[in-house]
């Protein structure tokens, strides 16, 4: 890993974009001898750090993972012009070659995460203007990046390096074992309490408090990982604490403003934490790579699923005609949402026009929103026995299912047929196929279907989703039958550069150990 993380600190200020007179003082040291008690002087060299935290996370490769690692390998999406490493992921033809299983750019962003919180205390004590509830911001930004880094790491790959503090100079020894799940869970867990109890309710503008972490972001992370960890009861309570929250409220888009509101726009009343891109900054160019966009001029490199498709009632839920399109001269559904524009009934047809984004125009990409915070407090409920609590999941569920369905009435719990879910795998089928409809294409389809075989102690259920998309279908039957072939393998290059690293035991079988 020596590669990955070695050298980050010496780049820290040129990389965020300082002026030629920091630059040239950085030359004044070798690149192993940097003097970094040099920099931290100030609030502002702090703020700075915390924007490169934030600056890398946007990042093209950061960003393409996030859709390989949560959404590539889902039974949302179907490949269309892919590249060879995509193709071999989606058809479970991994190798350790595979350039979508390098995490480099995690533990880039870990890297200043962890300068952050290594080197503060030392601006904080140089500065006499830095306030403190400033500098507790600042931390709590950076632990929680840190912590959602971790938690798509070891949601991937199951057993990763924990690494906590920054890489200083080329005299460490950059061979780091991997911790356990448990051990890393735990540390995430540990950080998002913390960060928590310091975090900012909002930031001076809209798009910081959507696009900044605020305690409301740290607990919707935090319910994630209690969901993950299946701590059910402390899930709920964050839910409930994002819910309750009257100093940042959160609230649903109507459904007339759902797909320009929340997607095209970006920083909606319901979103709680989304990666801001500009037009004179960062470009989000992992949507239009994946999902195409005919303005641009680029291609999709996969599309929807006819499942996906089918998954909606396409007559009446607003979702199936905004986050797709058809397109009947190639006889398939792309993906419409992030890249998208406008869309509008062509009564001629029967069908919709759809307006895709101008070349210069960019996407926000939605970390958290009310409605995932709906859905895994249902999740959540549905683990428990008790006929209120399934109810109450089912209500929550119908909060997301209503808005969508216009012909129905957001307070009509019945529209969803409550009778019907009345057992806990009745109520855990709902809330799954509710969240594919929901969060389609938001990178979070293949952690749904993983946690579903965590829970399950088996992965026969959550594989049928899968298997129907493959020709070979006997094969990848055999191969989703083993729990480990749902996470990745370690990259060959990070095991050669990294002494200590083992590979996941699934793939040790295959290809053989390090």
């Amino acid at each position: 890993m020596k590669k990955n993380i070695r050298n980050t600190v010496f780049f820290l200020l040129l990389m965020v974009g300082f002026s030629s007179c920091v630059s040239q003082w950085l030359n004044n040291y070798p690149e192993d001898q940097i003097v970094l008690a040099k920099y931290w002087k100030s609030a502002a060299d702090v703020d700075a750090t915390v924007t490169a935290c934030y600056r890398y996370m946007v990042n093209n490769d950061y960003m393409l993972r996030l859709f390989y690692w949560g959404e590539l390998r889902s039974d949302n999406v179907v490949l269309n012009s892919a590249s060879t490493d995509e193709t071999n992921l989606w058809n479970m033809n991994i190798m350790t070659s595979n350039t979508i299983t390098q995490w480099n750019a995690f533990y880039k962003v870990i890297n200043y995460c962890n300068t952050v919180l290594y080197y503060a205390p030392q601006a904080k004590e140089n500065d006499a203007n830095f306030k403190e509830f400033e500098y507790q911001a600042y931390l709590s930004e950076a632990l929680t990046i840190r912590a959602y880094s971790y938690f798509q790491l070891v949601r991937t790959f199951g057993n990763v390096p924990l690494v906590v503090n920054p890489s200083k100079d080329d005299s460490q020894d950059f061979n780091v074992p991997q911790n356990t799940e448990r051990q890393i869970l735990d540390q995430i867990i540990s950080d998002l309490q913390l960060a928590e109890t310091y975090a900012r309710d909002t930031w001076p503008t809209i798009a910081q408090t959507k696009g900044r972490v605020t305690k409301n972001a740290v607990r919707a992370l935090l319910a994630d990982v209690y969901l993950w960890d299946q701590q059910y009861a402390n899930c709920i309570v964050k839910c409930n604490d994002v819910i309750n929250d009257n100093n940042n409220k959160v609230e649903l888009m109507e459904p007339a403003y759902l797909f320009n509101k929340v997607f095209y726009d970006g920083n909606s009343s319901e979103s709680i934490f989304e990666l801001n891109f500009s037009t004179s900054g960062m470009l989000n160019t992992m949507t239009s790579d994946m999902y195409g966009n005919d303005v641009k001029g680029q291609s999709a490199n996969v599309k929807a699923s006819s499942s996906i498709y089918a998954a909606y009632n396409a007559t009446t839920d607003l979702r199936c005609s905004s986050f797709m399109c058809y397109k009947k001269a190639a006889v398939s559904y792309f993906i419409f949402k992030y890249e998208g524009q406008s869309f509008s009934r062509d009564i001629n047809n029967n069908g919709y026009n759809y307006t895709y984004r101008s070349a210069s125009s960019t996407a926000n990409w939605i970390l958290y929103r009310l409605s995932d915070i709906y859905l895994m407090k249902a999740e959540a409920l549905a683990e428990s026995s008790s006929p209120e609590d399934l109810h109450q999941a089912v209500i929550l569920v119908n909060k997301t299912y209503a808005r969508a369905n216009t012909n129905l009435s957001d307070n009509t719990v019945d529209s969803l047929n409550y009778m019907s879910y009345s057992t806990t795998s009745a109520v855990r089928k709902l809330v799954l196929e509710e969240r594919r409809r929901e969060f389609a294409f938001e990178g979070k389809r293949w952690f749904d279907l993983l946690r579903m075989t965590r829970k399950e102690g088996t992965t026969a259920n959550a594989a049928q989703y899968l298997i129907p998309a493959y020709t070979d279908q006997a094969l990848i039957t055999e191969k989703l039958s083993q729990p480990g072939a749902w996470y990745l393998p370690i990259n060959q290059t990070q095991i050669s550069i990294d002494t200590l690293l083992h590979q996941n035991s699934y793939y040790s079988a295959i290809f053989g150990t390090n």
